[in-house]
């Protein structure tokens, strides 16, 4: 999950790597001067735009509605500033992806700029499972196939998948192939 815009960490929601992010989950309170200042111009574009109707305020509210959805602020948060009247000095950022953390960068005071990652994700989505196929049950496997695996750490859960790749070589103190 990259900075979308600079500033210091104030707080982290996400305990540990291998935790598990949703894509919307609150993963850290953020302080940015440039997301307070963006915040208070769409509070004030907003309501300049709403009492006098100018175009010159519609496109500054505009401007801003599209700066802060490109810094990853949800659309329900700028509507909350505006209602509230104010800019919250640490603002929530929210995850735009789903995945387990592979690595958390984000620490309480840690500066980050923009593109630097808060954290790292595996997407889940997709994954490989490499196999050993005994020797003589390899004429059973062939590529394309379809497999059913289960796992114990998801029970009464089935998971498909087919057969990518065969390696041609027989690993010779197994007697297997992956």
């Amino acid at each position: 999950i990259p900075a979308r815009v600079s500033g210091r960490v104030e707080k982290v929601f996400v305990e540990s790597t291998g935790s598990l992010i949703r894509k919307g989950d609150p993963v850290l309170k953020l302080y940015s001067p440039k997301l307070l200042t963006t915040g208070e111009e769409y509070i004030l574009a907003r309501k300049s735009a709403t009492s006098s109707q100018s175009a010159d305020f519609q496109a500054l509210l505009h401007q801003s509605e599209k700066r802060l959805r490109l810094w990853g602020i949800n659309p329900y948060q700028f509507e909350s500033w505006y209602q509230r009247g104010k800019v919250p000095r640490e603002i929530t950022i929210y995850s735009n992806v789903g995945g387990v953390v592979r690595k958390r960068n984000a620490t309480p005071g840690k500066y980050f700029k923009e593109v630097q990652n808060f954290f790292e994700l595996s997407d889940l989505s997709s994954i490989c499972v490499e196999m050993d196929v005994y020797e003589h049950d390899s004429a059973l496997v062939k590529l394309g196939q379809s497999v059913s695996l289960s796992f114990t750490a998801l029970p009464r859960k089935m998971l498909k998948g087919s057969v990518d790749f065969i390696n041609p070589v027989l690993d010779p103190s197994s007697r297997t192939l992956k």
